[in-house]
């Protein structure tokens, strides 16, 4: 039986969250309702909790060639392809870094642990990924950044903390490491996992610059790239607008309803995967950052 204290406590704690909450959302549901309002509505500086004239140009705007199609799907693949990959290197250097008898555990640690504090810049990378043909290249933006330090360092202390014996037991019936790396150390390891895989893919569909300096295809172009030159520039969206709206007399759109869609289409789908990790979180980063 709780107290009053206590009734009162969880009162007052649950109506700050559901404030912070609100205060939290309110911007992305502003987004959307803008991006949905009629040109006059969309330009308005008040609040707007709902559409007042419901209108969809600014989407048609956004998708009415095949750029930002061909832009999502090569952020989708490079999503994908870079999240598997990464996850499948750092298992493979956390797992071995977890061996406390391992020979030169120590300098191998020391070795990933110093360009984790010093880089090289932009330039001497440049020069890099140019000299192994990486310019113009789609593994530019999969190859560089495959390998995060701090991520092996999570995934080994994680690991460190897996009971020993379940090893053992393995070897004495005969398993070896890839045996035991797949069958026990991956399914025992789904909270690490999961909140890395997020961390990784959120920041490859993010990732924009990477396409600016090495991309010179458009068809290689990601569409946070599209995004940040739509939020960049003004006149020449005025331009096209303008020429949109001529070809399209039925649609009228603003460059506060565009930019604003084009923000919601870039961001929802990768907001759709914290849902499936929420669960893995917590308990991955706790464990992950407690283990020395």
């Amino acid at each position: 039986m709780k107290t009053n204290k206590q009734n009162v406590f969880d009162v007052v704690n649950a109506g700050i969250m559901i404030c912070f909450c609100i205060l939290i959302l309110f911007p992305f549901w502003d987004m959307i309702v803008r991006s949905l309002s009629s040109p006059a509505d969309s330009t308005k500086l008040e609040l707007m909790l709902w559409p007042k004239n419901f209108v969809t140009s600014a989407y048609r705007y956004c998708l009415k060639d095949d750029g930002i199609l061909r832009a999502y799907g090569v952020t989708v693949a490079r999503t994908f392809l870079g999240t598997t990959l990464s996850l499948i290197l750092i298992l493979f250097a956390a797992y071995p870094l977890s061996k406390k008898d391992m020979p030169g555990r120590k300098y191998i640690t020391f070795f990933f642990l110093v360009p984790m504090f010093f880089a090289g810049g932009l330039i001497p990378s440049y020069i890099i990924n140019r000299s192994i043909g990486l310019v113009d290249n789609f593994l530019v933006y999969i190859l560089p950044g495959a390998v995060n330090v701090y991520n092996v360092v999570l995934a080994r202390n994680f690991l460190m903390g897996i009971d020993k014996s379940l090893e053992e037991s393995a070897f004495m019936d005969g398993a070896g490491y890839g045996t035991i790396l797949t069958r026990i150390i991956v399914p025992l390891s789904k909270p690490i996992l999961a909140t890395l895989a997020l961390w990784i893919a959120v920041g490859h569909w993010n990732a924009w610059f990477d396409s600016m300096i090495y991309i010179r295809s458009k068809n290689l172009e990601v569409v946070q790239l599209l995004l940040h030159r739509m939020l960049d520039t003004t006149q020449t969206m005025s331009e096209e607008m303008q020429m949109y709206m001529v070809n399209n007399p039925s649609d009228t759109v603003t460059s506060v309803s565009v930019r604003m869609a084009m923000t919601i289409i870039t961001i929802v789908p990768i907001m759709c995967i914290y849902p499936f990790a929420q669960k893995f979180f917590v308990k991955g980063i706790m464990v992950g950052s407690l283990k020395g």
